[in-house]
């Protein structure tokens, strides 16, 4: 649904095995971090779409 949107990027919370074999990687890696302090790394995950786009791009999700 986000690459159909054609959003740039995209972020998820998920179970940590559901989401590596559709390309999504922990947010960390991306410079992306989540806003709450009890969500584990592995289950803050993001997806580029379109690198230009957000090239540069960090921060915290909130």
């Amino acid at each position: 649904m986000v690459r159909a949107k054609s959003y740039p990027h995209g972020v998820v919370l998920r179970h940590p095995h559901d989401c590596p074999r559709f390309g999504f990687v922990p947010g960390s890696r991306l410079g992306i971090r989540c806003a709450w302090d009890q969500v584990s790394e592995e289950a803050f995950v993001a997806i580029v779409f379109e690198e230009i786009a957000t090239e540069g791009v960090s921060g915290t999700v909130r």
